[in-house]
């Protein structure tokens, strides 16, 4: 199993098979897609970061190890919030860029 420090753990055919028409937009609209899916990636690592951070209960912080980053394993959920993470970009940045015509 992949860890998800490793990178995104989706690629663009991953993103083009959860919606066909990505590709298309994304042209039109000159959005980098392999981009959007490494941004997506990096805030999703900020919320797992700020998540594994949060303050403790002294007690948990005397028996627990403190859960890393690093020891996040990819699984089918995160993979699919990475997923959804980027088509939203993508497609928040399409919208955002017709505004302007």
């Amino acid at each position: 199993m992949a860890l998800f420090i490793d990178g995104p753990a989706n690629s663009v055919d991953a993103l083009t098979d959860e919606d066909s028409g990505l590709l298309d937009t994304a042209e039109i609209c000159g959005i980098n897609v392999s981009r959007k899916l490494r941004l997506s990636w990096e805030e999703i690592q900020s919320d797992l970061y700020l998540w594994l951070e949060r303050p403790r209960p002294a007690m948990e912080v005397v028996w627990a190890p403190t859960p890393r980053v690093e020891q996040i394993i990819v699984n089918d959920p995160l993979r699919r919030w990475e997923r959804m993470s980027a088509l939203a970009h993508v497609y928040r940045d399409a919208y955002f860029s017709q505004l302007g015509l």
